[in-house]
């Protein structure tokens, strides 16, 4: 019995040492960073280091003004995109591109370039570029250590790159065009054997189109498996449709559903009912 109350605790400390030696890694500089973010019908990646200001002034300092900049730290930076997209304005096909900028002042230039695999601004050739277009520096009213790319302002067809370091920030838009990809997405889902009749009906609502045919899909929906929000979704179609009575009742039966299987949702459905009844669906 020694030996197995011996051995257990030996096996379970090596254990632990793999496991935080698999976790391991020394301090990085710059930490690299990726991000995938769902965005539109697909997503939008990045791809880069984060270097620190560390007490320095660092546009029109560290980083010169009216040179070509690798965005980042080590390696370029990268942007890949799902789908085409209008950044900033230009018309983008999906792929990955490298993400350089040439800070200025009071604008930058944000450059898409297809050298990929160039280490930092080692490489660059202008004749690369696929994109150029030039966007205003807001200031900050707090300094941004680490220098971040980030995604914001996500919706299903919009979102932001923002740039910030130091004092600094840059925004570029980012738009997609997606319906007629969706619409094409939702005829081919209807032509298979259990098509998303929910998904379906949902987007026709969300674009106030063939609600006729919402209706019919979010019946054929309730039908298969009926659920709380099925009802819901049908009482805001039959609302567009003019038939408040009958959106009434959906919406009833979506808080009675609610309150039998998830009572935590009784209050939000609930809420939905009244607003519908008194004229403040939105």
């Amino acid at each position: 019995m020694k030996t197995i109350y011996t051995i257990i605790p030996f096996l379970m400390g090596l254990f632990c040492l793999s496991v935080s030696g698999q976790a391991f890694h020394m301090p990085a500089a710059s930490p690299h960073v990726t991000i995938d973010q769902a965005f539109s019908t697909s997503f939008i990646k990045l791809d880069y280091s984060r270097p620190s200001k560390n007490g320095r002034k660092v546009f029109g300092a560290l980083i010169p003004y009216g040179q070509v900049w690798r965005t980042g730290a080590n390696a370029t930076t990268k942007i890949t995109f799902g789908e085409e997209v209008n950044f900033g304005g230009e018309v983008v096909e999906p792929g990955e591109y490298a993400l350089y900028t040439i800070p200025g002042e009071t604008s930058w230039q944000v450059l898409l370039n297809k050298g990929v695999d160039n280490w930092g601004a080692d490489g660059f050739d202008a004749q690369e570029n696929l994109v150029e277009i030039e966007v205003p520096v807001e200031r900050l009213d707090r300094v941004q250590e680490s220098f971040a790319l980030s995604l914001e302002s996500l919706s299903k067809d919009k979102a932001v790159l923002r740039l910030d370091w130091d004092d600094t920030r840059i925004e570029v838009p980012i738009t997609a065009d997606n319906d007629a990809r969706i619409m094409a997405y939702l005829q081919e889902q209807l032509q298979k054997d259990q098509p998303p009749y929910m998904q379906i009906a949902g987007y026709y609502l969300q674009t106030n189109r063939k609600l006729d045919d919402a209706l019919q899909y979010v019946n054929a929906a309730i039908a298969a498996k009926p659920q709380y929000y099925m009802y819901w979704t049908k009482a805001q179609i039959l609302e567009k449709l003019d038939r408040h009575t009958e959106a009434l009742e959906a919406a009833k039966t979506a808080v009675d559903v609610a309150r039998k299987e998830h009572p935590a949702f009784v209050y939000e459905y609930q809420r939905n009912y009244e607003n519908l009844r008194d004229g403040k669906l939105k």
